[in-house]
C-alpha cells in the first residue's frame, strides 16, 4: 500500500499527466469512459486504501 503521506506529492508530481489524461477521455463515449474509470479505481485502491484517508472527498 502506498502511504497516505505521500499522496499529495506523488498527485503534484503526475499533474502534467493527470491533466493530459482527462484531455484525452474527455471527447470519448461516456460508457467507455465510465469502464475506464471502474478499471482505473479498482487499480488505484489495490495500492491505496481511500477508505483510510477520505481526503479527496474533502477537498
Amino acid at each position: 500500500m502506498i502511504p497516505i503521506n505521500s499522496l499529495a506529492t506523488l498527485a503534484k508530481n503526475a499533474e502534467t499527466n493527470n491533466k493530459a489524461f482527462f484531455k484525452n477521455i474527455k471527447p470519448k463515449q461516456s460508457h467507455k469512459t465510465d469502464e475506464l474509470f471502474h478499471k482505473i479505481n479498482d487499480e488505484v485502491f489495490s495500492k491505496i486504501n481511500c477508505l483510510e484517508c477520505a481526503n479527496c472527498c474533502k477537498t
